[in-house]
């Protein structure tokens, strides 16, 4: 199960540095690390989240990702 929540958490993490980097119009490299900062700046709030039970309602609140971007 860890490996495949970690599969997920990869999927999501590529699609929201292909947005960003589309959306700022910066290098890929910048776009990973923007995003890297992102999510390591809020873990302590996710895992508050996921204690207080609210943390599937606000995953669900999250627009579906494309794995792969459409051809």
């Amino acid at each position: 199960m860890s490996e495949s929540i970690d599969l997920q958490a990869e999927d999501y993490k590529s699609a929201a540095v292909r947005l960003y980097q589309n959306e700022v119009k910066v290098s890929a490299e910048e776009a990973k690390a923007r995003v890297g900062d992102f999510v390591a700046t809020n873990v302590a709030r996710y895992i508050a989240m996921d204690k207080a039970g609210t943390l599937e309602a606000f995953l669900d609140s999250c627009p579906d990702i494309e794995v792969e971007p459409p051809n």
